[in-house]
């Protein structure tokens, strides 16, 4: 991985350098990358990233998931059979999704 060179926009080749090594090596988040980076707003951190995604400099293993991770039907099917008087709310929470995922399913159910 050659962050050093990478090269983003209008942003000094070192603080480009700074928010890879941040967010690749420490495993920083893009907001807290802008918290402790005050010249790097956090729409700019996640366009660094993703343009050193796209050119290679660093891998797509390397790149952080977004958002809940997917929640399968039958995960749902089985928590809602496991506890049927849990309200819709402890069910997401089990699930670790939102309720709204779980309010689609039990519509798609009947």
């Amino acid at each position: 991985m050659t962050i050093e060179g990478f090269d983003y926009g209008s942003f000094p080749a070192e603080l480009v350098s700074e928010v890879l090594t941040m967010y690749v090596e420490k495993g920083m988040g893009y907001e807290r990358i802008s918290c402790q980076l005050q010249a790097v707003p956090f729409a700019s951190a996640q366009r660094i990233v993703a343009a050193a995604v796209t050119s290679g400099v660093i891998s797509e293993e390397d790149k952080h998931p977004t958002g809940r991770p997917k929640v399968s039907r039958e995960r749902i099917e089985e928590l809602l059979a496991k506890f049927p008087g849990t309200r819709i709310s402890g069910i997401a929470q089990l699930a670790d999704c939102s309720e709204t995922v779980v309010y689609r399913y039990k519509a798609s159910r009947a």
